[in-house]
């Protein structure tokens, strides 16, 4: 295994399409959360397939399906979404450490995107996507 310094840096830019939703089980940090905004998960193109990252406080799922993100985000939008959001990750910038975080689904969306802000919350995650520059593909509206 190659020292931390030989290692290759990661210079390529990923798209997140960045999935919002109310919690569908009944956990007691739902009742801390926004009503529409417990949960997140991200969605990416691979090689013409799609990529999943969905965290769960008892694991983290990642899976490969034989569908097009497009045909993946038209699925998400029958499920009737809070929101979606498209990010593009630049990685050649994200080389400086992040702190040590519970684990969550928004601690590991936001290091996915590389957002260093201290963000708690899947709204503050929402709001601060928003602030660095991430497309809105599906909006939160207030009803």
């Amino acid at each position: 295994m190659p020292a931390l310094a030989e290692m290759q840096r990661y210079t390529d830019s990923q798209t997140w399409y960045v999935v919002f939703t109310p919690c569908l089980g009944n956990h007691w940090w739902k009742y801390l959360l926004h009503p529409k905004f417990q949960h997140v998960h991200m969605i990416r193109e691979n090689r013409g397939d799609c990529l999943m990252v969905n965290s769960f406080a008892h694991c983290m799922a990642v899976r490969e399906y034989p569908n097009s993100v497009f045909d993946i985000i038209q699925q998400e939008l029958t499920q009737s979404p809070t929101a979606i959001l498209q990010f593009t990750v630049h990685y050649g910038s994200h080389y400086r450490p992040f702190p040590v975080e519970i684990h969550s689904c928004v601690t590991v969306c936001k290091r996915l995107l590389g957002l260093r802000n201290r963000i708690l919350t899947p709204k503050s995650l929402y709001h601060e996507m928003i602030l660095a520059g991430a497309m809105v593909v599906k909006p939160y509206c207030v009803l």
